[in-house]
């Protein structure tokens, strides 16, 4: 049988919450010698087709690439998708939020113990090894669609952080919500990013090891132990659309374990159903055609004339350019100040009717954010973001979306 698409996940566990975030049963099929779950979601330009779920069994490159190649053979589907679990290197990123990989970079690909720790890294686990390394890339046309999901679909993307939002809210206790917050591994809303990351066979669970990695290309996102196996039995079939899209459960060091013990493994589930549902959100945003998955050619969501795609276009042309380093360096991670940004949703004035700044100057006065002139300074900077008119109810989300730094 011929299968539209296939997804590629590691363990049972997150093959379950998959299904479970969807709120579809978990059925099992035989197709040859391959177990597969089926799963029946909407594209585009078609109301159904035909996907599998692939659960390899364990974690690992070599599985990964093995269970792959057979579902390229038995199964014959147009785009494969790695899903699964990861942990955060670059320190922007918070438990939750779902990554996009640009690129998966096995760091121990051809990799040799030397003799000459001058012309080596030297591990975290001892000894020193000559690194090689191979990088391999999904899809460009669906990694550019992804680039710009968060503002070519509002929508989608605002009803993602808000089911993540409320859900989190039912499955974790809120003394354990304020504790995360407090050390800055979650944040207020989830957020879709787009990185590098790093694969291996090694479990990442301690600051030394990250820093490693941290060592060998500053650019990672995340790390995950699958991706580029999943990528590399695909790079040779150009027919074959490839995704990967890792979700952050740990902050990949001394924290792993008490984090799941903590919150009996429910971050590990809240993560892996925000990856599901957006992975729905973007098979709804692909185009099936004869000669396989595209991302959609215009027609998006929203248009150039709305007040979001208006707002948008705004912060990057007239305020990114100008301000946007100045906004991160006075404000750090805008999503600690949800207070001030959502102040803006409260007047029904025009944006540069003065009476909107005084307002909002006054919001930042009584909030007693550390930095109260340099806050205040951005108010010039505002003046020039919101020379548009715009539903005051997008400010925050879109401003927010632009400013937590990557």
């Amino acid at each position: 049988m011929f299968y539209d698409y296939a997804i590629i996940i590691a363990l049972q566990e997150e093959r379950d919450y998959f299904f479970e975030a969807l709120s579809q049963p978990v059925q099992v099929v035989h197709e040859d010698d391959l177990l597969i779950n089926p799963l029946y979601l909407s594209l585009k330009n078609k109301d159904r087709v035909t996907g599998a779920v692939c659960c390899v069994g364990e974690m690992g490159l070599a599985p990964a690439t093995n269970l792959t190649q057979r579902v390229l053979h038995v199964l014959h589907p147009r785009l494969i998708i790695s899903l699964g679990l990861s942990g955060i290197i670059n320190p922007d990123l918070h438990l939750g939020d779902t990554v996009i990989g640009l690129s998966s970079h096995h760091y121990l690909h051809e990799a040799a113990a030397v003799g000459n720790p001058q012309a080596s890294s030297e591990t975290p686990f001892g000894g020193a090894i000559a690194l090689q390394g191979d990088t391999l890339k999904p899809s460009k046309d669906l990694i550019d669609l992804l680039t710009d999901f968060r503002s070519s679909f509002v929508d989608a993307y605002r009803k993602w952080q808000d089911i993540a939002a409320e859900e989190l809210s039912r499955l974790i206790d809120v003394n354990t919500i304020s504790k995360l917050q407090g050390a800055s591994l979650i944040s207020d809303f989830v957020r879709l990013k787009v990185g590098h990351l790093a694969c291996g066979e090694l479990v990442i669970a301690n600051t030394k090891a990250k820093d490693w990695l941290e060592s060998i290309k500053r650019k990672f996102a995340a790390v995950d132990m699958e991706s580029w196996g999943v990528l590399k039995a695909c790079e040779h079939d150009p027919r074959i659309s490839t995704v990967i899209i890792r979700c952050i459960c740990d902050a990949a060091d001394e924290r792993k374990k008490e984090l799941e013990s903590e919150t009996k493994d429910m971050l590990r589930r809240w993560t892996l159903h925000n990856g599901a549902r957006f992975t729905r959100e973007l098979l709804a945003t692909l185009v099936l055609t004869d000669s396989g998955f595209h991302a959609p050619m215009g027609d998006r969501s929203n248009t150039q004339d709305s007040p979001e795609a208006k707002l948008h276009s705004t912060v990057e042309q007239n305020f990114l350019p100008l301000y946007g380093q100045q906004a991160k360096d006075t404000l750090g991670d805008v999503t600690a100040h949800e207070r001030l940004f959502s102040s803006l949703s409260q007047w029904e004035v025009k944006p540069d009717d003065p009476g909107l700044f005084t307002a909002f100057k006054r919001s930042i006065e009584v909030s007693a954010e550390p930095d109260i002139e340099g806050v205040v300074g951005q108010l010039d900077a505002l003046s020039v973001f919101l020379q548009c008119e715009i539903s005051r109810p997008w400010v925050p989300r879109i401003f927010r979306s632009h400013f937590t730094p990557y």
